[in-house]
């Protein structure tokens, strides 16, 4: 019983595949135009004196016949006019022009509602040779490499970030909490967790220095791109003498440390606000 299941959802697979396939593999001149005479009825050729090219031309024509029609005199599939490898480069580039230089994703996602027989290689290939999309799409191979964050001691380098708790804000003091302001030294990974109200520059500024004052000011603070570390943040940094490096846009790696350092209880590894207050009771 377990095979018989087995094989009919095997079958029903398949068969939902083959219904789904929306375009042939690309084509030379000689097998659009037997593909063309067959579809006419002006193929005669008898079977003896048939050459492989026209055996393989015809087991196409045959596999596809219900979605190989005619448009005036040009070979189409499942209404989609079929390109020739002579003809793919001039599609392409006709594409690429009036999409005035997309990279390869668009121009495929363009093509397959007009052509078929196009697939994404022979786009990459045409692209490679064009000089135009090389001028447009420079790509450097001369990269830096990745350099890790260092410190010989502590309060050398600090790194900083605020995590948002809004859906798990928790009341400390009579105040609603929504943020977590994370501070870790990088040499010592000792960890500071600030409950914040707020996410004002104003407020991140007044626990920075609160902290500071108490344990003193680091040489460095790394931090990334939030507008809540510009203005009284910046402007502490510069009272203080810290230097201020800010990671790159979008690369929570730029910040390692204190993204990893959040406590385990939060989906990408936040904390739970309780947590972070139950500490300072």
């Amino acid at each position: 019983m377990k095979v018989l299941v087995l094989f009919s959802v095997l079958f029903v697979t398949i068969f939902i595949l083959l219904q789904h396939v929306s375009s042939i593999s690309t084509l030379d001149k000689e097998t659009c135009d037997l593909l063309v005479q067959v579809i006419k009825g002006e193929f005669t050729v008898p079977v003896k004196s048939r050459t492989v090219p026209q055996k393989s031309a015809l087991v196409r024509f045959w596999r596809n016949r219900e979605k190989l029609p005619l448009r005036g005199a040009i070979l189409c599939y499942d209404g989609k006019s079929v390109v020739k490898k002579e003809g793919v480069s001039d599609v392409v580039k006709k594409i690429y022009k009036s999409l005035k230089g997309s990279g390869v994703r668009k121009i495929c996602h363009k093509l397959k509602y007009n052509y078929s027989g196009v697939a994404e290689r022979d786009v990459q290939k045409v692209l490679a040779k064009s000089s135009v999309h090389q001028r447009l799409n420079v790509r450097f191979e001369n990269k830096e490499s990745f350099r890790p964050v260092r410190a010989r001691t502590v309060h050398i380098r600090h790194q900083i970030d605020l995590v948002d708790m809004k859906r798990l804000r928790t009341r400390y003091k009579g105040k609603t909490c929504r943020y977590v302001l994370s501070i870790i030294d990088v040499f010592s990974r000792y960890h500071w967790l600030v409950p914040l109200q707020t996410k004002k520059s104003s407020q991140v500024a007044r626990e920075l220095l609160r902290i500071y004052t108490e344990h003193g000011a680091p040489c460095v603070i790394q931090h990334d791109q939030g507008r809540e570390f510009e203005g009284a943040v910046a402007a502490l940094c510069k009272k203080l003498g810290i230097k201020i490096v800010k990671g790159r846009p979008y690369h929570p790696q730029s910040q390692g440390k204190v993204e990893r350092a959040r406590p385990p209880g939060h989906g990408k590894g936040g904390c739970e606000l309780d947590q972070v207050t139950s500490r300072l009771r």
